[in-house]
């Protein structure tokens, strides 16, 4: 049976300010497993400051991931862009180095003129360059999530991801779940993907983002986050699914109700989890 960690992307809602410090007390105090440090509108945090949330973490056995900036297109006509681009990547790996984190999450790029064959190459090329800057910087212990995106404009296809996973060491899919699903017009197979993932990759750790999302006035979906009483995706039948499998999955809460709905998720787990014990104790005392 397949150990799901639950998560929040950011500073809990209760805390009301940025304070790591206490944001991980109250993570710890609810009882959930990992936060995911956000520096989606740039790095914002000294090195002795990250050493020493990286370490209360550890001491807490809380799991630590890093959101790089938003500002990244590594498929860009403007060299300088993919330049600024590779050097926001590397910081942020650096970073989460220091915070002892695990896994970076980035939105490659876009396609552009340019097309989803040749976006590909372009990633793929510049994140071999980092690769090797990383080695330089003695920094083996942090993996680039390349995370699933929801617009036909966007690089990131769970295809793309795999692909791409199979020839960077460096990298490592981060399944949107909400993602796919839009981009799959409201359509998701979760064992699908999960197949896919364990027989390419061969993964024994997975890390991804939940949210439920909105549609709109036509009903159409959009990328817009949600509570996760919406069902859009559902929930349970993904971790019915991680449940039947070896896989150690972190899923970060999204929603806009963050730590609430995050203990949701947890709550939902428990449940299957327990559920699953008593089928086993049944079968045992056959």
């Amino acid at each position: 049976m397949g150990k799901i960690f639950i998560g929040v992307a950011g500073i809990p809602l209760c805390i009301g300010k940025k304070d790591y410090f206490k944001a991980l007390k109250v993570i710890k105090e609810l009882n959930l497993d990992a936060l995911e440090v956000e520096f989606v509108y740039g790095i914002d945090m000294s090195s002795s400051l990250a050493k020493s949330i990286g370490n209360f973490a550890k001491k807490l056995g809380i799991r630590l991931s890093v959101h790089a900036p938003y500002y990244i297109n590594l498929c860009s006509e403007r060299k300088k862009v993919i330049s600024d681009s590779k050097r926001r990547i590397v910081e942020t790996l650096i970073k989460a180095h220091e915070l002892k984190a695990n896994i970076v999450v980035i939105h490659a790029a876009y396609y552009g003129t340019y097309g989803p064959s040749r976006c590909y190459e372009l990633v793929k090329s510049s994140l071999k360059e980092i690769e090797e800057e990383i080695k330089k910087l003695g920094i083996k212990d942090v993996k680039i999530g390349i995370e699933t995106l929801a617009k036909k404009t966007q690089f990131g296809t769970l295809e793309e991801i795999v692909k791409l996973c199979k020839e960077i060491n460096i990298a490592v899919p981060c399944i949107d779940w909400a993602h796919v699903y839009i981009r799959n017009f409201g359509k998701i197979d979760y064992g699908k993907i999960l197949d896919i993932i364990e027989r390419e990759l061969k993964l024994k750790e997975l890390h991804t983002h939940f949210t439920c999302i909105k549609r709109d006035e036509r009903g159409a979906l959009i990328d817009e986050h949600d509570i996760l009483d919406k069902d859009t995706p559902p929930f349970k039948p993904l971790i019915e699914e991680l449940l039947k499998r070896e896989l150690e999955v972190t899923i970060i809460c999204e929603s806009p109700l963050l730590e609430k709905d995050a203990l949701k998720m947890k709550k939902i787990v428990k449940e299957l989890e327990d559920s699953i014990f008593k089928i086993n104790d049944s079968f045992k005392k056959l």
